[in-house]
C-alpha cells in the first residue's frame, strides 16, 4: 500500500459493487475515502464532513447524481466534482459539466483513466489552494491602518487570530501570554468560544506549556497519535492534564510559540471541531510565518513599520521557494533584480524609481507560484492549455499584491514584464510605449536572463546570439534606450555572462 496522502475523497453510487471497487482502488493508491449509497446520504454527510473531490454516479434512486451536484456546488461552490455513468449520452455529458462538474468519465472504468482524472482534479484544487492561501496571507501583514488606529493591544490580538482563522479554515482561538519570571500563562484574547475555565497561575504543571517553553517550536494535540503529521510537528496525545481546558477539546489543537530572538513572549492555539478540517503541513508553514510576524508586530512599537517589512521578507522568502523548486530559474529573481539597478542607476533615475525597479523586479515572478510544478520543470513543448497557465502568472501576482497598499508601486512591473514595446506581449497587449520606464526597464532584463540562463526546455544562447536578439528586437519587443545601456554594460565587463556556452 501507498503512503497515506492527504486528500480526502467521497464516492456517492446506488451500486455496492461499484463503491468497493473505488474504495480498494483509492485505497491502494493511499487516499483517504468514504462512500455513500445514495444522494441523500451524502448531502447528510457533507453537512458535517469535509472532502477535497467527490465521485458520483449520475442515475440514482431518489435525487439524482446531477441535482447533487447543484445542491453540492450551491453549497461548496470550490468542491470539484468527478460525474459517473454506465451510460454514455453526449446530453448528459452537457448536462452535468454544466452544472458544475469538473470531469466526466464512463463505466465500466479503466484504473489508469480515473486516476488521471483524480489526479487531474486535485491539482487543480492544489493551485486554486495555493493562490487563495497566499491571497489570505495579506490579511495580516495588510493591517496597517487598523493597527495604527487601535489604541490598545486587544485590537492586534483580535487581528492576529483573525489571520490565523482565516489560513487554518478554523473556528477558534486564543492568544495567551507569557511571564517568564513568574511563570504565568494569561489569556489575552478568544475568538470563536467562551473560556470553558480559568488558567492556573502557574504554567510549570502543564506538559504542552513547558514543552514550547523549552523547546520553542510547535506541538500538535490529537486524539491517539495516528495523524498524517505525524513526523512533520511534534505531537501529543490530548489528555486534560496536558494543557488547560481553555475550550472544550473535539478534535485537535495546535500551540504556536510567539517569541522574539529565544525570548517567550506566548503562544497562538487553534482548535479544531469535530467537523473541521485536520490541519496540513501547509497550515503549520503559514501559522509558523504568522507567529514569527505577530511576535515582532506585538514587541515593536513600530508596528506599522515591522509589519510591511514582515511581510516583504514573507514575499521574498515565497521567491526563494519557488525559485528552489525549479533549478532552472534559481537565482534569476536575484540576476533579474541586480542588472535592472545597474541599468537604473546608468540612466540616473531618480530615487522612488530605484525603489520601484527593486521590489517590482524581486517580486515580478511572483505570481508562478499559481503554476503547476510539471509545466513549470517539462521538457517538451507546452501544450496550449499549459501555456495559457504560464501566461496568467502576471496577472495571478498582480492579484496577489493588489491588497497590499504598501506594495502598490510594484503591480505594473509584475502584471506588464511580459508585454513588448510593439503590444504584442502579454497577458494584456498593451503598447509599451504607454507603460512606465521602469516596466519597460524590468522587461529587457528579464528576457536578458532568461536567454543567458538553462531552461528545462533548452541550453543558454550564446553570448553573440543574445546581443543579436537584442538589438534585432530593440524598438518592437524591447525599449531601445534600455537595451542600449544593457549592452554597454556587458561590453564594459560590468555584466557578468552568467550560464553562458560560449
Amino acid at each position: 500500500m501507498k503512503s497515506l496522502k492527504r486528500e480526502k475523497i467521497l464516492i456517492v453510487d446506488d451500486s455496492a459493487s461499484v463503491r468497493g471497487f473505488l474504495e480498494d482502488l483509492l485505497k491502494e493508491e493511499g487516499y483517504r475515502r468514504t462512500s455513500m449509497p445514495d444522494s441523500e446520504s451524502a448531502l447528510d454527510f457533507l453537512r458535517s464532513n469535509v472532502v477535497d473531490l467527490m465521485l458520483c454516479d449520475i442515475k440514482m434512486p431518489g435525487l439524482s447524481g446531477i441535482e447533487l451536484l447543484k445542491q453540492v456546488r450551491a453549497l461548496y461552490p470550490d468542491l470539484l466534482v468527478i460525474m459517473m455513468t454506465g451510460y454514455a449520452s453526449l446530453d448528459s455529458a452537457r448536462e452535468a459539466i454544466l452544472a458544475g462538474a469538473a470531469d466526466y468519465i464512463f463505466k465500466p472504468f479503466r484504473n489508469e483513466e480515473i486516476l488521471l482524472s483524480i489526479g487531474s482534479a486535485l491539482e487543480k484544487i492544489r493551485i486554486m489552494r495555493e493562490n487563495v492561501r497566499l491571497k489570505e496571507t495579506v490579511f495580516l501583514f495588510n493591517v496597517s491602518e487598523a493597527i495604527a488606529s487601535a489604541v490598545n493591544t486587544e485590537s492586534l490580538h483580535n487581528v492576529i487570530l483573525m489571520s490565523a482563522l482565516s489560513q487554518t479554515r478554523s473556528t477558534r482561538a486564543v492568544l495567551c501570554a507569557f511571564d517568564d519570571s513568574k511563570r504565568v500563562l494569561s489569556v489575552r484574547a478568544v475568538l470563536g468560544a467562551e473560556l470553558a475555565r480559568s488558567l492556573r497561575p502557574n504554567y510549570a504543571g502543564y506538559p504542552a506549556v513547558d514543552f514550547i517553553m523549552q523547546n520553542r517550536k510547535p506541538l500538535l494535540l490529537c486524539r491517539g497519535k495516528d495523524h498524517p503529521l505525524a513526523g512533520e510537528v511534534d505531537l501529543l496525545e490530548y489528555k486534560a492534564s496536558i494543557f488547560p481546558e481553555i475550550f472544550p477539546f473535539e478534535k485537535e489543537m495546535v500551540l504556536f510559540p510567539l517569541k522574539i530572538q529565544d525570548t517567550p513572549l506566548g503562544l497562538i492555539l487553534i482548535s479544531k471541531r469535530a467537523a473541521e478540517e485536520q490541519f496540513t503541513l501547509s497550515d503549520i508553514q503559514v501559522l509558523s510565518i504568522i507567529a514569527n510576524e505577530a511576535s515582532v508586530a506585538l514587541h515593536s512599537s513600530g508596528l506599522m513599520k515591522d509589519l510591511e517589512r514582515g511581510y516583504l521578507n514573507t514575499l521574498l522568502s515565497l521567491n526563494l521557494v519557488l525559485e528552489a523548486k525549479h533549478p532552472y530559474t534559481r537565482g534569476h529573481t536575484q540576476r533579474v533584480t541586480r542588472y535592472s539597478l545597474m541599468i537604473g542607476k546608468t540612466l540616473n533615475l531618480p530615487d522612488a524609481d530605484m525603489r520601484t525597479i527593486r521590489d517590482g523586479a524581486t517580486l515580478h515572478d511572483i505570481g508562478k507560484v499559481g503554476v503547476s510544478e510539471t509545466i513549470l520543470n517539462k521538457k517538451e513543448k507546452l501544450t496550449d492549455e499549459e501555456m495559457q497557465q504560464v501566461r496568467r502568472h502576471p496577472i495571478t501576482g498582480d492579484e496577489i499584491i493588489s491588497p497590499i497598499s504598501f506594495l502598490a508601486h510594484t503591480r505594473p512591473i509584475i502584471r506588464h514584464h511580459h508585454e513588448r514595446i510593439d503590444g504584442k506581449g502579454w497577458p494584456d497587449g498593451v503598447d509599451g510605449r504607454n507603460l512606465p520606464a521602469v516596466v519597460r526597464l524590468v522587461s529587457v532584463t528579464d528576457a536578458f536572463d532568461a536567454m543567458t540562463s538553462m531552461r528545462a526546455y533548452r541550453k543558454p544562447l550564446s553570448f553573440d546570439r543574445i546581443c543579436e536578439e537584442m538589438i534585432q528586437n530593440s524598438g518592437t519587443q524591447f525599449d531601445g534606450d534600455v537595451v542600449e545601456v544593457l549592452l554597454r554594460l556587458i561590453r564594459e565587463g560590468r555584466v557578468e555572462k552568467l550560464g553562458q556556452t560560449a
